[in-house]
């Protein structure tokens, strides 16, 4: 599991989380995944151009439907 980001030439950021190997046996705890959420919108809001899930298992999904009530419409749609 990994995470990187880089900034579009307007300033805004594209992070990468790639899920290689990720499985539910080893996924962080729910408060984590809250407040990578929260670090996200208190810190970079307005800031993020695209948001590109790589390698995400079906299971992902499950995960997904928890945390994207917490993030704006706009934000979801940067989620690729």
């Amino acid at each position: 599991r990994a995470v990187a980001s880089s900034k579009a030439k307007d300033s805004t950021v594209n992070a990468v989380v790639d899920f290689n190997g990720f499985s539910l046996r080893n996924a962080p705890p729910t408060n984590l995944g809250k407040e990578f959420m929260a670090t996200f919108r208190n810190h970079y809001a307005g800031a993020i151009h695209a948001i590109l899930l790589v390698d995400a298992p079906a299971t992902f999904n499950i995960l997904w439907n928890v945390f994207k009530p917490l993030l704006a419409q706009s934000t979801r749609e940067k989620i690729h």
